[in-house]
């Protein structure tokens, strides 16, 4: 009898002398595990699920970014345009401080031209277009702020036509200066006089301050700046000699007094 718990194999040996087969009997019972994990085939560890993200969460990373990326694409024209205006507003700065420190330089009488002040209208808001009152001029700078002094008409530009091709090629800044020569110091008197304006004087009689206006325009295209028509119209008017506005040219305004060095 085979115990319960044994599991017996059989197998036939050679015939016995009688002419029977005998049978052997091997009991492996606790064996079967160890034989059979000798004999089947290996088994492998079930793969470790690995974290990822779906098709649908790359979908909307990739929709944020380019949400974010628009939004700071917007902000990059704003920020030129301000970035370029404070550029200019520096270098006319620098430009314009540069001509005071001309003015201040120079003798007054020459500033003033006060041999070119007209034998008339002494009690109007005179004004003239330096350097002098029979030959305005305007000067130019590239973008560095240095000056472009034309190499024709003896370094003195009437206007854009007066430059070399070569020249307009690197002109950025017009610059155009207005001189009113007889002008007292502003007061808060109340009476009138002393107000910054110009003083009733005799003909070619010069006072010891002056008014300085520096109108420097960002005019790269050389787009043509008209005179206010006050020029032609009214003597006196507070914007003779000065440049219109025009549509693309940006303006900047400066204003010194000069003083006559005793």
């Amino acid at each position: 009898m085979i115990p319960a718990n044994r599991t017996c194999a059989l197998y036939d040996e050679n015939q016995s002398s009688l002419g029977a087969p005998r049978l052997h009997c091997i009991y492996i019972g606790n064996l079967l595990p160890v034989l059979s994990s000798a004999f089947l085939p290996p088994s492998f560890p079930a793969p470790k699920r690995q974290a990822g993200f779906s098709l649908v969460e790359v979908a909307l990373a990739i929709a944020v970014i380019a949400f974010a990326f628009v939004a700071l694409l917007s902000l990059l024209p704003a920020g030129l345009t301000t970035f370029r205006r404070a550029l200019d507003v520096s270098i006319c700065t620098q430009i314009a401080q540069r001509i005071v420190a001309d003015a201040q330089g120079a003798d007054f009488d020459l500033v003033a031209d006060r041999d070119g002040l007209p034998a008339s209208d002494a009690e109007k808001e005179f004004s003239f277009r330096a350097p002098t009152v029979d030959e305005p001029g305007i000067r130019f700078f590239d973008e560095q702020g240095n000056e472009i002094v034309p190499k024709a008409g003896n370094g003195v530009a009437k206007g854009w036509g007066d430059l070399s091709p070569d020249e307009q090629l690197r002109v950025i800044y017009h610059v155009n200066v207005r001189v009113i020569p007889r002008v007292s110091l502003p007061t808060n008197s109340g009476s009138g006089a002393g107000d910054g304006l110009p003083i009733p004087r005799q003909a070619r009689e010069l006072g010891s301050l002056a008014l300085l206006t520096v109108q420097i325009a960002h005019n790269p295209s050389g787009a043509t700046l008209k005179l206010s028509e006050a020029e032609v119209d009214e003597i006196d008017a507070t914007d003779r000699n000065l440049w219109k506005p025009r549509d693309g040219v940006e303006i900047f305004t400066y204003t010194a007094y000069i003083a006559r060095n005793q």
